[in-house]
């Protein structure tokens, strides 16, 4: 009984308290400004980089365009022939 004595004395000393009220914006934004990923430094190495990717980039949008192109050639020569359909 005398466990629930003390219990309920923090129960009577929780309702006397008010509920605390966090303001944790200024910690949040303190956390994001402070955690930014260091920016990459252009030099001749990382831009050579990037035109090369680039280039090759380009040279398989090229080539991927043209296999398309080619692959698709069979269909594009009957798709006319049903889009007429029905028109006399």
């Amino acid at each position: 009984m005398n466990e629930m004595k003390q219990f309920d004395r923090w129960v009577q000393r929780a309702r006397w308290e008010s509920a605390p009220t966090p303001d944790v914006s200024a910690r949040v934004l303190r956390r994001l400004h402070g955690t930014q990923p260091a920016a990459i430094p252009l030099n001749g190495w990382s831009v050579g980089f990037v035109a090369a990717a680039a280039a090759a980039a380009l040279v398989c949008a090229w080539v991927g365009y043209a296999a398309w192109v080619e692959l698709a050639a069979p269909w594009q020569g009957w798709l006319p022939e049903l889009s007429g359909w029905g028109i006399s």
